[in-house]
């Protein structure tokens, strides 16, 4: 197979276009969506316009069509990777189906702009009226979004020239004075070559420090022709800008790294109908060093209260850093922010369980509700060591009594191999003399 993702625009098709039934007889009706994978077809979703006249069960791209009466109306099938849905029109009759209709030899045409300057597409009146007018034909080009049309169209009775303009889909719509519905035709615009794929100079860029640029390239194979180096475009996630700073230009994809982790861009070029993947992975990025002048302190790291009591709030403080780090405070809460035993928040009420959440302030609330225990952790990429603050809810009715805890001038510890420091730990809280003599 392509080394590539697939990146022409999906489209909905069927091998039908009119669905022909007597009262109380079903057919089944399918699509396929082009360029999708097995697992969207779980996303088709389809619609009748007159429930009255039929009934729909569908699942995936099937769908079973019920007719309880004569008439006529459409059934659409959509999904959401598709710009434009596939419509069916559906006529139930008891002897002969004699109103008139569209119908045409393609309803999805494919224009390259590399092989052909202008496409002729015709329609025909099935069971006409009397003589067929040309004037009672009309054409017009509907385009999704705010995207202007890919084509053009110089129309001629039931014949229309179609001039490509641009890459992309539009939809071709017919329509004729004594047929009641119109007839759209799909036209994909492309520039694609057949066997031309993308080669960049890596599939994986390893950025090591943040000091100097590094780049990849994008070149084309499988074309004697020439290739735009400006018609290469370069996809990035969202959320690139918190792990680097980057630069696209033309085939060149440049990358100053910020904080450790890992980013997939991908590649794409009009020559080209799949794209190409590059992973970037950074290491030892400045925004992630270990600073040994910071440090989280915390102005309780147990809290023991009673179901029902008033909020109580710890203040968490970030010692040192550069400004802006007190914006990289991460929480973790072992049983989640609104969890049955307590519910902690922080000002803006903003905090993740189990994952992390960054924020601008060091304040914790935490309200009791139920007896329990309860962690939260707070830490830093920059430090080593993360701060840990253990909830304990008691029963309404416990008399609290203050507990033994103990505190340190320094709870992260450097030394150089060889030397020697000296350690001084504090025991406070409810505590008699003699206390300090089980401290290990």
């Amino acid at each position: 197979g392509v080394d590539g993702e697939f990146i022409a625009e999906p489209y909905i098709y069927s091998q039908l276009s009119v669905v022909e039934l007597t009262p109380g007889s079903t057919q089944t009706v399918s699509v396929s969506l082009y360029g999708g994978q097995s697992y969207d077809l779980e996303d088709f979703s389809w619609s009748i316009t007159d429930p009255t006249l039929a009934s729909i069960s569908y699942s995936r791209n099937n769908c079973i069509v019920t007719a309880s009466r004569t008439g006529s109306t459409q059934i659409t099938a959509a999904h959401p990777k598709s710009a434009y849905p596939y419509t069916f029109i559906l006529f139930i009759y008891t002897d002969e189906l004699t109103e008139s209709y569209l119908s045409t030899s393609a309803n999805v045409i494919t224009i390259n702009k590399a092989d052909t300057q202008t496409r002729s597409v015709s329609v025909e009146v099935e069971n006409p009226r009397g003589l067929i007018r040309q004037s009672g034909f009309s054409w017009e080009v509907i385009a999704a979004g705010n995207s202007g049309p890919c084509v053009s169209l110089a129309s001629n009775g039931e014949t229309a020239l179609v001039t490509p303009l641009a890459q992309g889909t539009a939809i071709v719509r017919a329509t004729y004075e004594d047929c009641q519905y119109p007839l759209d035709m799909l036209v994909r615009v492309t520039s694609t070559v057949q066997n031309v794929y993308i080669i960049p100079s890596t599939t994986t860029l390893v950025v090591t420090g943040s000091a100097a640029p590094h780049s990849v390239y994008a070149d084309i194979t499988g074309y004697s022709g020439f290739v735009n180096p400006d018609a290469f475009v370069w996809t990035v996630p969202d959320d690139a800008s918190a792990y680097l700073d980057y630069e696209a230009v033309g085939n060149t994809f440049s990358v100053t790294g910020k904080i450790n982790g890992s980013v997939k861009i991908t590649v794409s070029h009009e020559l080209s109908e799949y794209s190409r993947s590059v992973l970037i992975v950074l290491r030892e990025q400045a925004g992630s060093a270990i600073d040994a002048s910071m440090y989280i302190t915390t102005s309780s790291n147990y809290v023991q209260t009673k179901a029902g009591a008033e909020t109580t709030q710890i203040a968490v403080t970030l010692v040192g850093g550069s400004p802006g780090d007190e914006q990289n405070l991460i929480w973790k809460i072992d049983n989640g922010s609104d969890n049955n035993i307590c519910k902690i928040e922080t000002p803006n009420g903003r905090i993740a369980a189990r994952s992390a959440g960054r924020y601008t302030n060091g304040n914790l609330y935490i309200t009791p509700r139920n007896i329990g225990t309860a962690t939260v952790t707070v830490s830093h990429p920059k430090i080593l060591a993360e701060t840990e603050i253990i909830i304990k809810v008691y029963s309404a009715y416990a008399q609290l009594e203050e507990p033994a805890y103990i505190v340190s001038d320094s709870n992260l510890i450097r030394m150089l191999n060889g030397t020697t420091r000296e350690v001084t730990v504090t025991l406070s809280g409810n505590t008699i003399t003699g206390d300090e003599n089980g401290v290990a």
